[in-house]
């Protein structure tokens, strides 16, 4: 056009530019009479007064392509006070069921009727949203599986006519934002995204991008939001501050729905209130506040509402991953509730029977270390444990959340020491790692037991840590529990093939988690077995050997050895009876311990005969320990092997009595546990519990031996009591002088 504003372009303007002329004439222009057709606000001003208005220009000429640019400022804008502020909020879950994942809705609207009116005022605007979700409302670690972030970097990305994905991933998706205004005909379309944990305007774990736009118009909206979860309750307070300007008739964030929804909803049926507070542009002093009412009216999967005590009744498997007996094998433990059951606080299992660890060279994970783990981020942890590797004997995998979907977080099982009484422990580190977000490391500490009698292994909740509940603000929903003993050489199976079982107790809460009044236990019992026990061989040796006087009225030590060969079953019950040459010495039983005495490990040193030590390839010492004669319901005491080593306390008792003139010990019920050799050494002399009856060196002395092994195999054997009898010498032959009419032979 040359010069756009020159009157020869008049006539393809038309006349409505003449319209202050007296002599115009409406019916030539295409907007028809004002009272019909009035004309509509092109411009919008603000709805804050609290600074001027700054303007710029930039100029560019034709030759040259030189630029220039100005600015300038207005005062403040006046009158804002007389804004309406009147903003309508409302929340809503989009799953009325209780304990289920859901996705929320929340929408600021406002009457914006007025806004093309030149002649009226539109209503402030609302600068800063805080909206307190429903009480039990909280974040869905579910949520967790697969979801990405978006990072600051991205976020800045994010232009009018970026395309999606090259600002924010679509993985960073967590629900829609969309903004409708009366200046144009469609809505202005957008997402939410999940920001980076901690990288974040507000240096948080959990904070969201609102990103909407319009590119055929070049409108952007972009918002940043933290949620804040409650440390104990989990409850979340989500807030928005600046937001845009731009006159809205409806604006609406809405976290998606479906297996991986972000929230959970609460855990009963009610009235839910989600609490507003909307601060006006024009007056930041000015503060509305509104409870949104929302209805839970079903239980999960559209059941009936929960009431009462919740049930509780989890599940458990278990099992070697080769269930040969006596073989080295990983094992698997599983546990699992559902969303309708409590959530577990505590858990103890009892092993089965003869189910070992070898932890012969196995380093303890120091205190300190665990205690540093509880500091450190989950990726620390993972890349870096501080458990020593060489400590390492298995793995855990842990799923929360709640819906069909779970998210799942790793960890590592270490061997460690005493801990609340227990002579061991296993401490689970695990990475807290829910997606994206890192809640740290939870660390739960096991103490563990082993049953004195049968040395069965078990783990005790009393003396264990607590699972938590809630982490940096998001109850985390535990429901599948997956241990693997797994370091080579570790587990070893029993050697009996009877049927047993791996007993869980678990310790759950009831609908309020700080209340222990509604707390409930259940046992989740799963079979176990050990197969092919026929293969096993059972051929063990029994020594016999005595030192001391071997003529009547003598009082001689004995030494019993024991060696079972390498791979047979493992050794059930033991009898042995000895010779009638030997009998018990009843005058030197000056003292016994009784039960409370033993119990208390407080036994009177005259109630020593002897000690006895066994050997077994999953310590690296031996468990030693004296020999006691102990009070017993019997005719004669019991006689006991009080063995220690590395914490542990095993205790063989045997019964005493006589058949056919010859004394016998009788021991049942023996651990199902390796031994390579076990050896007891009886007193002798003044403190000797054996008297000779009989010359022992006259013939030779035999003891019975019946043993019976854990895969029910039985061997009977007559094995000689070793005495020092003395041998007479073979000297040279003495020379003879040979008279002639014979010899003498």
């Amino acid at each position: 056009w040359g010069t756009p504003w020159l009157v020869s372009h008049d006539a393809q303007r038309g006349n409505c530019l003449k319209e202050s002329e007296p002599a115009f004439g409406w019916a030539k222009c295409s907007i028809g009479p004002p009272k019909a057709n009035p004309a509509t606000a092109y411009l919008t001003m603000p709805t804050s007064c609290e600074g001027p208005l700054g303007f710029s220009a930039t100029a560019t000429e034709w030759q040259g392509a030189a630029s220039a640019s100005a600015s300038a400022t207005t005062p403040a804008l006046e009158h804002c006070s007389s804004l309406a502020f009147n903003p309508k909020p409302a929340g809503r879950l989009s799953d009325p069921r209780a304990s289920s994942p859901s996705g929320y809705e929340f929408e600021i609207a406002q009457d914006t009727s007025g806004i093309l009116d030149p002649t009226r005022l539109a209503p402030s605007a609302v600068r800063k949203a805080v909206v307190q979700l429903p009480d039990g409302v909280t974040i869905n670690p579910s949520v967790g599986a697969g979801l990405g972030v978006c990072t600051p970097a991205q976020y800045e990305a994010e232009t009018p006519s970026s395309p999606p994905g090259a600002g924010c991933p679509n993985e960073s998706k967590i629900g829609d934002f969309r903004v409708k205004s009366p200046l144009f005909s469609e809505a202005v379309e957008g997402s939410l995204f999940l920001a980076t944990p901690y990288q974040n305007p507000f240096n948080s774990l959990i904070a969201v991008y609102l990103v909407a736009k319009a590119p055929e118009r070049g409108i952007l909206v972009k918002v940043a939001g933290n949620l804040a979860a409650d440390p104990n309750t989990g409850r979340l307070t989500a807030s928005f501050d600046r937001l845009p300007q731009l006159p809205y008739s409806s604006l609406v964030v809405h976290f998606r729905e479906g297996q991986r929804s972000p929230l959970a909803s609460p855990g009963a049926c009610g009235t839910f209130n989600t609490g507003v507070d909307l601060t006006a542009w024009r007056d930041a002093t000015l503060i509305r506040h509104t409870d949104s009412p929302g209805q839970i009216t079903a239980g999960v999967g559209g059941g009936p509402c929960p009431s009462g005590i919740p049930p509780f009744a989890p599940t458990a498997l278990a099992g070697s991953i080769n269930s040969n007996a006596g073989s080295y094998s990983p094992f698997y433990l599983r546990l699992a509730r559902t969303d309708v059951e409590q959530e577990i606080t505590h858990y103890s299992a009892q092993l089965p029977p003869g189910l070992l660890g070898k932890i012969a060279g196995i380093p303890y994970c120091p205190d300190a270390a665990i205690e540093a783990a509880k500091g450190r981020s989950g990726v620390e942890e993972l890349q870096h444990p501080d458990c020593p590797a060489a400590s390492l004997i298995g793995h855990t995998y842990s799923g929360y959340g709640l819906g069909s979907v779970l998210s799942y977080a790793p960890g590592n099982l270490y061997l460690a020491g005493p801990y609340h009484g227990s002579p061991f422990s296993v401490v689970a580190v695990d990475s807290a790692l829910v997606g994206p977000f890192d809640l740290g490391v939870v660390i739960v500490r096991s103490a563990v037991e082993v049953n004195p009698q049968t040395a069965q292994v078990s783990i005790d909740s009393a003396g264990s840590d607590p699972i938590p509940h809630i982490i940096k603000g998001i109850p985390i929903h535990l429901r599948d529990v997956r241990v693997y003993i797994d370091r080579p050489s570790f587990a070893l199976n029993p050697t009996s093939c009877n049927r047993f079982s791996v007993a869980s107790t678990l310790n759950g809460s009831g609908a309020v988690f700080s209340n222990p009044a509604d707390d409930s236990t259940a046992d989740a019992i799963y079979n176990y077995q050990a197969f092919n026990c026929g293969s096993l061989g059972f051929k063990p040796k029994i020594a016999l050997k005595l030192k001391g006087g071997t003529k009547r009225a003598d009082k001689p030590a004995l030494t019993v050895t024991y060696t079972p060969r390498a791979g047979d079953a493992n050794l059930s019950s033991a009898q042995v009876t000895l010779p009638p040459s030997l009998f018990l010495a009843q005058n030197h039983i000056k003292t016994v311990c009784t039960n409370g005495q033993f119990a208390r490990d407080d036994c009177p040193a005259g109630s020593i005969y002897g000690t006895a030590a066994a050997f077994t390839p999953l310590l690296e010492e031996p468990l030693r320990g004296n020999v006691y004669l102990r009070s017993s319901s019997n005719l004669l005491p019991d006689l006991v092997f009080a063995l220690r080593g590395r914490g542990l306390r095993v205790d063989l008792a045997g019964k005493i009595d006589s058949v056919k003139g010859g004394l016998r010990g009788s021991f049942s019920g023996l651990p199902d546990a390796p031994v390579s050799k076990f050896v007891l050494k009886l007193r002798g002399g003044k403190r000797s519990i054996l008297e000779v009856a009989a010359n022992l060196c006259k013939e030779e002395q035999k003891a019975t031996a019946r043993f019976t092994g854990q895969s029910n195999q039985g061997l009977i054997s007559h094995p000689v009591v070793k005495a020092q009898c003395k041998v007479k010498k073979k000297g040279k032959p003495k020379k003879h002088h040979h008279k002639k009419k014979g010899r003498v032979g």
